[in-house]
């Protein structure tokens, strides 16, 4: 089965898979004066990695508020959420942040793995003698840190790491 590319525009496809075109993410990463790999990709590959970020961000994000089209393959188009004004999302609105949260990690998956940003994020020691690596409790997320904030007023990142919720006694 071929890759087939299809854009969310608010309307809440049921085969949608990124919430960015290739020529938004072009125009988007044409003023980073230091972007060598994004300019250089084949539009074919740049469609695959926004597909790709895509998938990571909806997968490893709980978004606030629901979807407004229950069939919908992507978490956007949704309902009760705010910008961080304070300002509704329109129930198809697709918020600037998450289209630039996409762009950002395509960038970085463009980049390979060995380059992401957030590889040794939360090391809190390294002994070279014996070659140990140990990692502050919850510092391990796949996505990089430019990612999650601007995610952040939109959902909630999930971590790697199982959590398990708070007990109350009454």
């Amino acid at each position: 089965m071929a890759f087939t590319f299809k854009v969310e525009d608010g309307t809440g496809f049921s085969d949608s898979n990124s919430y960015v075109s290739v020529e938004e993410a072009d125009t988007y990463l044409e003023i980073d004066i230091h972007e060598q790999t994004w300019p250089a990709l084949d539009d074919s590959v740049k469609e695959k990695l926004l597909a790709m970020a895509t998938r990571e961000i909806d997968q490893k994000v709980v978004f606030k508020g629901e979807k407004t089209v229950d069939e919908s393959a992507l978490s956007f188009p949704r309902s009760c959420v705010k910008h961080p004004d304070g300002t509704p999302v329109e129930v198809d609105e697709i918020p600037t942040a998450v289209r630039q949260a996409t762009i950002e990690l395509a960038r970085t998956l463009a980049s390979g793995p060995s380059r992401d940003p957030n590889a040794t994020q939360g090391l809190e020691e390294i002994e070279v003698d014996v070659i140990r690596l140990k990692f502050t409790d919850g510092q391990i997320n796949s996505l990089p840190a430019t990612v999650q904030r601007l995610l952040r007023q939109y959902g909630q990142t999930q971590t790697d790491k199982p959590s398990f919720a708070k007990i109350r006694r009454s």
